[in-house]
């Protein structure tokens, strides 16, 4: 009797493992796949661009905040 409860246990215990092997994979790998192969797919191109935009658009507010500061102490 006590082997059939310890069977059953390790029986249920493995379905759980399992279950939250299949619930990782598909909240954390598949979407870190599915980054990967587009990042792969667009290239690096794509970053490049949003680097240089970023880079601009750090630039003119750093620019606006200078003249602002300029006007501000007159």
């Amino acid at each position: 009797m006590v082997s059939f409860i310890i069977v059953i246990g390790s029986y249920i215990a493995g379905l759980l493992i399992g279950l939250i092997y299949r619930i990782a994979v598909w909240c954390v790998l598949i979407p870190l796949e599915l980054i990967w192969w587009l990042i792969k797919k667009i290239g690096v191109a794509l970053i490049c661009a949003i680097a240089f935009c970023i880079g601009y658009i750090w630039s003119y507010i750093r620019n606006r905040w200078q003249d602002y500061q300029a006007q501000k102490s007159v």
